[in-house]
C-alpha cells in the first residue's frame, strides 16, 4: 500500500490505509468461504460420496535464506518432500477433492507436520466418504481414528479398519 501511495497516489486519490486494507481483507475471507460452499451444492459435490487427498509442498523462501526476518516466521517451517526429493521451508496444501478435480476442502499448514496430522484437519469435514490416498496415509491405527470415513490406498481397502 504503501507503494502505491508513494508511487501511483494519481490513479488512486482514494487509497485506503493499511489498517483499512487488512481489516476488509480479514472480512472478505469469511464471503469467499461462504461462495466456495454454496458452489459445490450447485455442483452437486455434497452428493458424491467419493474423494481424493493429497498434500503438496508451497515453498516460500529458498531453503538456506535467513528465516528469522521473514513475514512466514511463526507459521512457516521446514519440511522435506519425499517424492520431489526436495528440502523447503514453506507450508504443505492439504487438499480433498472430487474425482474430477473439483477442491472440496483444502487447508494451509507448516510444512513440517506430518502427512495425516495434517489430513486431520480437512477429514473433519467428510461423513460416511469414501477417501482415496497415497501410501503417505497409512497405518491402521491412525485411519481407525477417523471416523466415518473409509480409505482406499493403492487400490485396496483395509477392511479391518473399516469393521473394527
Amino acid at each position: 500500500m504503501s507503494y502505491i501511495r508513494a508511487n501511483h497516489y494519481a490513479l488512486f486519490p482514494k487509497l485506503l490505509s493499511q489498517n483499512q486494507f487488512n481489516r476488509r481483507a480479514r472480512g472478505l475471507c469469511y464471503r469467499v468461504e461462504k461462495m466456495r460452499r454454496d458452489w459445490l451444492l450447485e455442483l452437486g459435490v455434497a452428493q458424491t460420496g467419493i474423494y481424493l487427498i493429497d498434500t503438496k509442498p508451497l515453498p516460500v523462501l529458498g531453503y538456506k535464506r535467513s528465516k528469522h526476518h521473514s513475514d512466514f516466521r511463526g507459521s512457516a517451517g521446514y519440511g522435506y518432500c519425499a517424492s520431489r526429493k526436495l528440502y523447503y521451508f514453506g507450508y504443505k496444501l492439504v487438499m480433498v477433492t472430487t474425482p474430477a478435480g473439483i477442491p472440496v476442502v483444502y487447508e494451509l499448514v507448516a510444512a513440517h507436520i506430518e502427512e495425516r496430522k495434517a489430513a486431520e484437519t480437512v477429514l473433519d469435514y467428510l461423513s460416511q466418504s469414501l477417501v482415496i490416498g497415497d501410501k503417505g496415509f497409512l497405518g491402521q491405527e491412525w485411519q481407525a481414528q477417523i471416523r466415518n470415513v473409509i480409505f482406499l490406498i493403492n487400490g485396496h481397502i483395509d477392511y479391518s479398519v473399516v469393521f473394527a
